[in-house]
């Protein structure tokens, strides 16, 4: 019986989530990687942690399949089309 796979994020990664943080800011940096994901608001600088499952419901950037997508997205990642 194979596991789900999850998606794979790595510190570093500008993502945008689904609801906007307190002070308006969309843009998170990833600062820590493992049961749980903790993240930095790159307005405000506030730290957040959220469990795995939590933060992938939420992300909206998708996450990056390969190191070489990582280097050269040189760790950000652009929104997607449509998102404010």
């Amino acid at each position: 019986m194979n596991a789900p796979t999850r998606p794979k994020w790595r510190v570093g990664q500008t993502v945008a989530l689904r609801k906007a943080h307190a002070c308006g800011g969309r843009q998170w940096r990833i600062v820590r990687v493992g049961a749980d994901i903790g993240v930095v608001c790159e307005t405000c600088g506030r730290r957040v942690l959220l469990p795995r499952d939590e933060f992938d419901r939420a992300a909206r950037t998708p996450p990056l399949s390969s190191p070489r997508q990582q280097e050269e997205a040189g760790g950000r990642l652009p929104l997607q089309k449509g998102s404010p």
